[in-house]
């Protein structure tokens, strides 16, 4: 079980245990309660990739009343 509180900090902490580095935007407070997460991905072409394991994760961890928007960068 996860430990910690629905903070940014905690989900770049909780995705760099699982190797990935990730940015949060908070669209505060013109867009109430929407997230930006910026995905580093690596070696993988645009539109080539499946639903990474960070998404997953931080769909089911996230507030109920956030909505998570992924945008997926090439290094």
């Amino acid at each position: 079980m996860a430990k910690g509180r629905a903070s940014i900090p905690y989900f770049i902490k909780m995705a760099e245990s699982l190797g990935h580095t990730i940015d949060i935007e908070d669209f505060w407070p013109s867009i109430a309660g929407v997230l930006q997460v910026s995905v580093n991905k690596a070696d993988q072409p645009l539109g080539g990739y499946e639903i990474s394991d960070i998404e997953c994760e931080l769909r089911r961890l996230k507030p109920a009343q956030t909505q998570l928007v992924f945008s997926y960068l090439e290094n």
